[in-house]
C-alpha cells in the first residue's frame, strides 16, 4: 500500500506535535476498535500541511486513552518540510483536498482512490474533516457536500455554512456517501484558538454519533450558496498594499476582515487595470471573472453585492486555491438537544 495502515495509534501516545510528525514515513490511516466495531466515524486532519490543529486535537484525544472507533488520515509529506507545519502542499504535489476524483490521472490522486477503496470496507457512519486558513481574524465556519446531513451535521459546530456548489475533488464530497460529512475551519493556521476549537469540535462530534456521552447544542444556521470560486492568474504580479503599488494588481492588506460579511456592490478591493487578472468559476465551468469584478478609475471594486470567503493578503495562497463568493440563503432555527 501506498499508505500507512495501523490497528492503534500506541506509537503517538506521549509524543509531541512534532515528534508525533516525524515518526509518521507517508499519509496515515489509524484505526482504533471501540467496543462496538459495527461502526467507525472517520476523522481527517493534516491534508493541507499547514493547518495542525485537527493533528493536535487527534494527539490530545488518544493520550486520554478512550475506548471507541476512529479514523485519522493526513497530508503527511507537506506538513514534515521545514519549518515544521507551515507549509500548504509538498513542492510539485498535489492539494490534498482536491485529489479525491473520479478518474485519477496523478500519483497522488491515484493514491486517494486506494485509500478510499479501503474505506469503503470499513463501516462509516459519519466524517469530520478538520482544516484551519491562512486568514486572520476569520471566525470558525464550515463547507459540507451540497447536501442536508452535511448541513445538518455543521450547524452542531458553527453557525456560518457554506455549500460545495460543483465537485472540487474534497475529500467530503466522497465520504458523504458513506454519512454526513462536512469541513470545519477551525481558526488561524498554528494559532491556539484554532487548536481549541478543534478540539472542542472533536468532542462535540463524539457525542453527536454517542461515541462519548455529552450534550449537542446546534447553532442557528447562516448558510452560504451559489459558490464562485476567484484565482489571481498563476503569471501575474500581485502585491498587498493599502497604497497603488507598481504591480499588475495591488489588493487591500486587510482582505481577511472581509470574510464571512455581506458586502455591497462598489466595495473597494484594490487596483487593475484589468479583471483579466482573475480567472472564475461556477457550477457551468469557467465565467467571466467581470460577472463579479470590475474596474472603475483604475479600482478594483465588486461589481454585485457578496459574501466572500476565504480572502487572504497570501499571493500564493490566492493563486493556488483561490478565494470565495456565496450568496446568503436564509437561515433555520434548530432546537437544542441531549444526547
Amino acid at each position: 500500500m501506498n499508505f500507512a495502515y495501523l490497528e492503534t495509534a500506541r506509537e503517538l501516545i506521549g509524543k509531541s506535535d512534532v515528534e508525533a510528525l516525524r515518526s509518521l514515513q507517508k499519509p496515515s490511516l489509524f484505526r482504533i476498535k471501540g467496543k462496538d466495531s459495527s461502526k467507525a466515524v472517520l476523522v481527517s486532519v493534516l491534508l493541507h500541511g499547514c493547518e495542525p490543529a485537527g493533528f493536535r486535537a487527534f494527539l490530545k484525544e488518544i493520550n486520554s486513552l478512550s475506548t471507541y472507533a476512529y479514523d485519522v488520515i493526513g497530508n503527511v509529506k507537506a506538513a514534515q518540510l521545514e519549518p515544521l507545519f507551515t507549509h500548504r502542499l509538498f513542492p510539485g504535489g498535489d492539494n490534498y483536498n482536491r485529489i479525491w476524483v473520479d478518474n485519477p490521472r496523478t500519483d497522488d490522486e491515484k493514491l486517494a482512490t486506494e485509500i478510499l477503496t479501503f474505506l469503503k470496507k470499513l463501516p462509516l457512519i459519519a466524517h469530520l474533516d478538520l482544516h484551519s486558513f491562512t486568514a486572520k481574524g476569520t471566525r470558525p465556519h464550515a463547507f459540507v457536500p451540497n447536501d442536508q446531513e452535511g448541513l445538518n451535521l455543521a450547524s452542531k459546530f458553527v453557525s456560518a455554512v457554506f455549500v460545495n456548489g460543483f465537485p472540487f475533488g474534497t475529500l467530503v464530497e466522497k465520504t458523504q456517501l458513506f454519512g454526513p460529512s462536512c469541513v470545519i475551519e477551525c481558526g488561524a493556521n498554528n494559532s491556539p484558538e484554532a487548536d481549541k476549537f478543534a478540539f472542542e469540535t472533536l468532542q462535540i462530534f463524539f457525542y453527536e454519533f454517542k461515541i462519548k456521552s455529552g450534550l449537542v447544542n446546534p447553532f442557528s444556521l447562516e448558510v452560504y450558496a451559489d459558490m464562485i470560486n476567484i484565482k489571481i492568474k498563476p503569471d501575474v504580479l500581485v502585491s498587498f498594499s493599502n497604497h497603488k503599488q507598481n504591480t499588475e494588481l495591488t489588493l487591500r492588506t486587510d482582505l481577511d476582515t472581509l470574510n464571512i460579511t455581506e458586502l455591497p456592490a462598489g466595495e473597494f478591493l484594490g487596483w487593475s487595470d484589468t479583471v483579466e487578472v482573475f480567472t472564475a468559476k461556477d457550477k457551468t465551468g469557467t465565467i467571466d471573472p467581470g460577472e463579479f469584478l470590475k474596474i472603475a478609475a483604475g479600482k478594483l471594486i465588486l461589481a454585485r453585492a457578496v459574501v466572500p470567503n476565504l480572502m487572504a493578503p497570501h499571493a500564493e495562497r490566492m493563486k493556488e486555491s483561490g478565494f470565495y463568493f456565496f450568496q446568503k440563503r436564509n437561515s433555520k432555527k434548530r432546537e437544542n438537544k441531549k444526547v
